[in-house]
């Protein structure tokens, strides 16, 4: 009796959290969808305030990277991980 009880005690309790599972499910998507309808009735008036705030906080930098600058970076970047590497293992072998 004792674990039949039990079981008839999860199975209500896995049908309560589906069902509350299931209503918070359709009020994430009505917010969701209340949002897209919004930006896109007001796409152009979004587009304009984020681009107002990007030039008052000086949130795009002017000056971008080359490909080849980039690509410098990136490189000197490699060496100094692969030095950091060989000293954290060169240290490893004078403990030993």
């Amino acid at each position: 009796m004792d674990t039949e009880q039990i079981i008839a005690d999860l199975k209500q309790k896995i049908l309560e959290l589906e069902t509350e599972g299931n209503s918070l499910r359709e009020r994430l998507d009505k917010y969701i969808l209340k949002d897209k309808t919004y930006y896109e009735k007001n796409k152009e008036k979004c587009k304009i305030r984020v681009k107002k705030y990007q030039e008052e906080n000086n949130y795009k930098t002017t000056n971008k990277a080359t490909p080849e600058k980039r690509a410098e970076y990136a490189r000197r970047a490699y060496l100094k991980r692969k030095e950091k590497l060989k000293n954290e293992i060169e240290k490893i072998k004078e403990i030993k």
